[in-house]
């Protein structure tokens, strides 16, 4: 081991590359502080490869020294740092990388985004969960992408509520979590939202998470039936999102909900049933649009 914590800071490339691949296959958590702590005398340039090192080593008692140069001034550094927490750190990571993943650009925000879906430990869902609860707005909105993707229990629950949150970034944000985890437990809530939602970036967020969420959803009432007790009680541009979700799932029932709103009184809600028609998905509304033609 006194040999390898000597080559780490070689001037020579190749004996320190040589002491670099040992690192991951000396036994024993002893050996992992001492090699840890000769992080601190390196230069930038080693100390992105012992980190790298390290990480493949997976010994989370290296934590604490690697945690510490996610704070780097070097970029790359930092950017080796947080990649590696990936591997080395835990649910009191999490704090940490959501602050990064908020606000570092290029290559170390993107790592952070990266090791917040693939930390693995105990706790860690719950506590992306709990963070995006609260706090910074920029660093929820980073949680609650990162819950989404790792399909975290309990995910579509806290999307759905956050998809309410005062906050405009938020709000975007868990509706984008929501269409990358379509879980089918959330197209009732999905359905609540988009009766509500009159904001024009908004609204085409919820449609879109209602319409991943659908292909869940292989039953045609599931899909059908919550979107008209909904449209009936809904108008402006919510009225429209429903419209075009109608218009997707298809069906006699979907038909003759927007076949009905060519009559409304609404211009805008008249013109997007006529345009939902228009793409209905099979021949069921070529009749009715032919008659449009005609008249």
């Amino acid at each position: 081991l006194p040999l390898v914590l000597d080559a780490l800071g070689s001037p020579d490339p190749s004996l320190r590359g040589a002491a670099l691949a040992v690192v991951p296959l000396v036994p024993g958590g002893s050996a992992t502080a001492a090699i840890t702590e000769r992080l601190a005398s390196l230069d930038p340039q080693g100390q992105v490869g012992l980190i790298g090192a390290l990480a493949e080593r997976g010994d989370r008692t290296a934590r604490g020294p690697v945690e510490a140069l996610a704070s780097s001034r070097d970029e790359a550094v930092r950017t080796a740092a947080i990649d590696a927490l990936a591997r080395l750190g835990d649910a009191s990571t999490v704090e940490r990388l959501a602050h990064a993943a908020a606000n570092e650009r290029g290559a170390a925000r993107d790592a952070a985004r990266r090791s917040l879906v693939l930390l693995a430990c105990p706790g860690v869902d719950a506590a992306i969960l709990a963070a995006a609860a609260r706090g910074d707005p920029v660093e929820r909105t980073e949680l609650l992408r990162a819950a989404a993707e790792r399909r975290s229990e309990g995910a579509a629950a806290a999307l759905l509520e956050a998809a309410g949150d005062t906050d405009e970034r938020v709000r975007l944000a868990a509706l984008e979590g929501l269409a990358t985890l379509a879980d089918p437990a959330s197209y009732g809530g999905l359905v609540g939202l988009a009766a509500r939602i009159s904001a024009p970036g908004e609204a085409t967020a919820v449609e879109k998470a209602l319409l991943e969420v659908a292909k869940g959803l292989p039953d045609l009432a599931a899909r059908v039936e919550p979107l008209i007790l909904a449209i009936g009680r809904a108008s402006g541009v919510p009225r429209v999102t429903l419209l075009r979700v109608l218009g997707s799932s298809g069906g006699e029932r979907a038909l003759a909900a927007v076949r009905a709103d060519l009559g409304h009184s609404d211009e805008i809600v008249r013109r997007s049933a006529l345009e939902v028609l228009a793409a209905w998905p099979d021949d069921a509304a070529a009749s009715e649009l032919l008659n449009l033609a005609g008249s």
